[in-house]
């Protein structure tokens, strides 16, 4: 049978993946900082709970794994310190790597970047050869991910790897469905109630209304992640986007699906930096190439 290891497997798009996996009938190991937050069970599971930089609990399994997911990442807005940031998306995904060097099994080595590390892309679609940025100008997220960009290249002559940058990743029931948000947090209590609890609708509202942005559906995302196993080429590089839509549209089909009204309103950027925030930046992609490879379905708001 087919082993998968899946770091971060506790997250959105971790727990989505392990399950599909699981579908499939692929033996997955999932590794999580609190067992807690994956409550899943089947007889092809194997939970293993430590931290990222712990490889003495997990090294043999991820060894032993034919492919390997790493999701495992550090992502809080609110936290001005970069240590945690450096110690998970840095450090982390550098131990992640020693650990797979001398593994026989390992067909391919799947990191998960974002489509935040390139440059922002005005309102012309860009594709993987779109220029990354040089820093991360104060995003401790984006900061560190271009950091361990370059841990992954470092490695790329002893490992299969191929890199993927997913753009905004939305579940498609917390559109079409009213789907309730687990973490009770500032973030999500202001999300539910300005935004209706739908993704990307408050921070559409900031800006102007023609700024660009690209989101894909998680369903598409995962089965386009499960897709580069087998037909990702090794050394690829794949933009896992799906619509380009301006923020004041996205809205407009928010409120036509829901069947709500949101406030008319337009935030300055600059109140974000008051939060420690970074503003959001302009986001046009093209996926031609994972549509072509993967298997990626675009699906657009209009669909719906």
């Amino acid at each position: 049978m087919t082993t998968v290891f899946v770091t971060g497997a506790s997250g959105k798009i971790g727990m989505e993946l392990t399950k599909r996996l699981l579908d499939r009938g692929y033996s997955v190991v999932a590794l999580v900082r609190n067992r807690a937050k994956l409550p899943l069970e089947n007889k092809n599971l194997v939970i293993v709970e430590a931290d990222i930089l712990d490889t003495g609990k997990y090294i043999d399994d991820i060894r032993n794994c034919d492919y390997v997911f790493h999701l495992a990442v550090y992502q809080n807005p609110a936290d001005p310190k970069i240590e945690e940031f450096v110690r998970v998306n840095v450090d982390g995904t550098r131990a992640i790597l020693d650990a797979l060097v001398k593994s026989k099994k390992l067909k391919r080595f799947i990191y998960v970047s974002t489509v935040m590390v390139f440059e922002p892309t005005g309102k012309k679609e860009r594709s993987e050869e779109w220029p990354k940025l040089t820093s991360g100008a104060g995003n401790n997220y984006v900061e560190t991910k271009l950091v361990a960009l370059k841990s992954v290249d470092e490695y790329a002559q002893r490992i299969p790897i191929i890199t993927l940058y997913p753009s905004i990743v939305i579940d498609k029931d917390e559109i079409i469905q009213t789907k309730e948000e687990p973490n009770i947090n500032w973030h999500n209590v202001i999300r539910k109630v300005i935004g209706g609890g739908v993704p990307g609708v408050v921070m559409s509202m900031f800006g102007d209304k023609d700024r660009m942005m690209n989101f894909v559906f998680l369903s598409n995302l995962i089965e386009a992640m499960i897709n580069t196993m087998h037909n990702g080429k090794i050394g690829g590089n794949y933009i896992l986007g799906g619509q380009n839509i301006t923020v004041g549209k996205y809205i407009r089909e928010i409120e036509r699906i829901k069947k709500r009204k949101f406030l008319p309103i337009r935030i300055p950027l600059g109140l974000l930096k008051l939060v420690s925030i970074q503003p959001p930046v302009e986001i046009c992609f093209s996926s031609k190439r994972a549509v072509s490879d993967l298997g990626l379905k675009i699906d657009k708001l209009s669909d719906y």
